[in-house]
């Protein structure tokens, strides 16, 4: 008599994008079933495209500018991600077969599930869109994560193993495929698999502007002050192209310190929203409706035209 073995595909999302973005694969795809989302930041999901979801409590927003605040929030969060892998850990029995779907394995808890799978039962592994990490290189510090796995290891219990050429492993024989908006341009395009996305379509309104934030950016290695430096030319942009009586619409990264962009509005812009739900911009903006976007280095700016019908 043939053994048949049990299949599970298993999700894991540390943003709201990334449980977007594989919700649109899971209602574009009737072969992928028995559907497992990992959400340890207990992000806003459709329950009916879900077959279980083991939802967390972490605080994954990063808002943190200060140093000392930096590596407290790291800390709580790599003690909330071991709480997470325990809960986790009974629901990934080894007389399944997985196909594992993660964005990024510099994040410790999908590093973990990786390789826990891997090592333990038969897995297909899928990478899937983050921003544009699927598009280019990134630099490699591999000091910082051979210190991180060593945190992660000796402290929390936690196996880390750093990736020495890509964050998403793409590169790997033990990785099928990557899901992205536009397959040709990614790397390794041969694995490349076309990542389904809506179509957009609105009236815009008039006098309606939307600037699309890039707060992390204060945290990035040129310092605040090139941050700063950024956001005053795209405001004063913005104000050679709309009037007194324009709304402006900023939505912030759901990463990040804000308040420095906001306290630069107040002083540019009498008329103007912060906009703070952090649903993926080419989920919510047929709400806001903008006539005019603005932004500068964001992932979002690329989706969006993508998204729009021509």
């Amino acid at each position: 008599m043939q053994n048949s073995c049990k299949q599970k595909s298993v999700f894991i999302a540390i943003a709201p994008n990334h449980i977007s973005n594989f919700e649109h694969m899971i209602s574009d795809d009737s072969s992928i079933k028995n559907t497992l989302l990992l959400n340890p930041g207990n992000l806003d999901f459709e329950k009916n495209l879900w077959s279980q979801v083991i939802n967390g409590s972490l605080n994954l927003k990063y808002t943190e500018s200060n140093s000392l605040n930096k590596l407290r929030y790291q800390i709580k969060k790599l003690l909330g991600y071991k709480a997470f892998t325990k809960k986790v850990k009974e629901h990934l029995a080894n007389d399944y077969h997985y196909n594992y779907y993660y964005c990024n394995l510099d994040d410790v808890l999908s590093n973990y599930i990786f390789h826990h799978l891997n090592n333990k039962t038969t897995v297909i592994n899928h990478a899937v869109e983050d921003g544009i990490l699927n598009y280019y290189y990134p630099e490699i510090n591999m000091l910082k994560l051979k210190s991180k796995r060593l945190i992660c290891r000796h402290v929390l219990g936690i196996d880390f193993i750093p990736e020495k050429k890509h964050p998403t492993r793409i590169h790997s024989n033990s990785v099928r495929s990557q899901y992205v908006r536009i397959p040709d341009s990614s790397i390794c395009p041969e694995k490349s698999v076309q990542l389904p996305f809506s179509r957009i379509h609105y009236d815009p309104k008039e006098e309606v502007v939307l600037i699309i934030g890039q707060d992390i950016m204060h945290n990035s290695v040129e310092g605040p002050n090139y941050y700063k430096s950024r956001l005053k030319m795209l405001f004063e942009s913005v104000k050679t192209k709309t009037t007194s009586t324009t709304k402006i619409v900023y939505k912030p990264h759901r990463n990040g310190d804000f308040s420095i962009a906001e306290n630069i509005l107040k002083n540019m812009f009498d008329n103007f929203e912060m906009f703070m739900d952090i649903t993926p911009i080419e989920d919510c903006i047929t709400g806001i409706k903008p006539n005019m976007i603005f932004s500068f280095e964001s992932s979002a700016i690329l989706n969006l035209k993508i998204a729009f019908k021509e």
